[in-house]
């Protein structure tokens, strides 16, 4: 997880500590006007920042464990957050409980204010733990590992099949040529299986440069075998069949996943984290 995602977080969760320090000073000088009494300054202000005060350390909390759990994702770390937020909002009902005894209006909106901005960042990081350390946090993977490779694995056995019956064909030179054919694209079909996958690993433009160049020699070879279909038997045009079938589904989710990949939004928890 790119570290500077915390800035991220530090810099809104800065809008709610402001919020807080808001909601100290209406209420300390609110009471303050309305009674000059010391008692009632204890009983009525003191607690507010207070529990403000709490509420400002928490936050700090919730984005430590919250910047620990998305690098290292430890369980307990999360636990410690979901905790955090359990005493915030406890803090908050107390003061809101507070403004509302006061009955000043003020008070009672920057409070009201608070709570939203509160909401907001709860449900950020929760849909953010719910998806980071998991297949979901990058989909372009999960269509990689569930789609494409499962398309891919059946092009290589329609592939070894046809050089299977092959084995039991006359080997003229004709035919000679098409089993060197078949095992050139079952060849160009690992390279572009492999260069898929690292493509969605580190996204880099070099790395899709080479896919895309291993994707054209593929299709030079499926040309190849296209203008040799006539050597196929029927059992061999069978399989050639599944193949190409086969790898239109393939190629189609391999460019979603590439899509996917070269947007910035890639990754579900930095995309929510950023936006």
């Amino acid at each position: 997880m790119n570290l500077s995602l915390a800035k991220q977080f530090a810099s809104a969760f800065g809008v709610v500590i402001a919020l807080m320090v808001v909601v100290t000073c209406v209420v300390f000088f609110k009471v303050n006007g309305l009674n000059a009494k010391t008692d009632s300054i204890i009983d009525e202000a003191v607690p507010t920042i207070e529990a403000a005060l709490q509420v400002e350390g928490k936050i700090h909390n919730v984005l430590s464990m919250h910047r620990g759990y998305m690098i290292l994702g430890q369980e307990e770390l999360a636990q410690e957050r979901r905790e955090a937020w359990d005493v915030i909002n406890e803090r908050v009902a107390e003061i809101e409980k507070l403004a509302h005894d006061s009955s000043d209006a003020e008070t009672s909106e920057v409070i009201s204010d608070l709570k939203t901005v509160l909401v907001q960042f709860r449900d950020a990081q929760d849909r953010i733990e719910s998806v980071s350390h998991t297949e979901a946090d990058y989909p372009a993977d999960v269509i990689f590992r569930e789609q494409a490779v499962k398309h891919g694995e059946q092009m290589r056995l329609a592939l070894e099949e046809i050089l299977r019956i092959e084995e039991g064909l006359e080997p003229t030179n004709e035919r000679k040529k098409l089993t060197h054919t078949v095992a050139s694209a079952e060849a160009h079909l690992l390279l572009v299986t492999a260069g898929l996958a690292t493509f969605l690993h580190d996204g880099e433009e070099s790395t899709l440069e080479s896919l895309n160049h291993e994707i054209e020699e593929c299709q030079k070879s499926v040309d190849h075998l296209v203008v040799q279909a006539n050597l196929f038997s029927p059992e061999q045009r069978e399989q050639f069949e599944v193949y190409m079938s086969e790898r239109d589904q393939f190629l189609a989710v391999a460019r979603e996943a590439i899509e996917i990949r070269s947007q910035p939004g890639h990754c579900v928890s930095e995309d929510i984290c950023l936006n």
